[in-house]
């Protein structure tokens, strides 16, 4: 135990006095580093969750003029066209 203890103010006595806060600096350095890594993430995630929403408006508006159209070639069909006239619409616009 006391080996242990003189080496260690042996160390800290050959230690300049700079050095004491070199490892600060590595330490901050890095974690700068991951920042810059963690904010970039968080983009990407970000436009990653509007392009998903996008994908699903334009699915969901794909299916609903699908729908419509559907709808329209039905009563179409339903009811023949007379005199310029389907129930309520006109064909002439």
């Amino acid at each position: 135990m006391q080996r242990f203890e003189v080496e260690a103010t042996r160390s800290s006595e050959t230690m300049k006095s700079g050095e004491h806060g070199f490892i600060i600096i590595v330490v901050l350095v890095m974690l700068s580093l991951f920042a810059l890594v963690a904010i970039g993430l968080q983009r990407t995630v970000v436009v990653d969750i509007r392009l998903a929403a996008n994908v699903a408006h334009r699915v969901r508006s794909e299916a609903l003029a699908d729908g419509i159209t559907r709808l329209a070639v039905r009563h179409l069909v339903n009811n023949v066209p007379s005199a310029g006239r389907s129930g309520p619409f006109r064909l002439d616009g």
